[in-house]
């Protein structure tokens, strides 16, 4: 969040992760892309998340 960002910039945490919308979207499309075509597709499709540092 803009909140987390803005307390690790302040110095009041060393870190915060973020999800990545616009991967999660692209990689929904994909498997429905898959599953429609009748592709075998992975129960759990994992998407990795942003660390934020100073």
């Amino acid at each position: 969040t803009d909140d987390g960002i803005a307390a690790v910039n302040r110095g009041m945490l060393s870190a915060t992760v973020a999800q990545q919308p616009e991967l999660i979207g692209a990689l929904g499309v994909e498997v429905a892309s898959k599953v429609l075509k009748g592709e075998q597709v992975e129960a759990n499709i994992p998407v990795p998340l942003k660390v934020i540092t100073k």
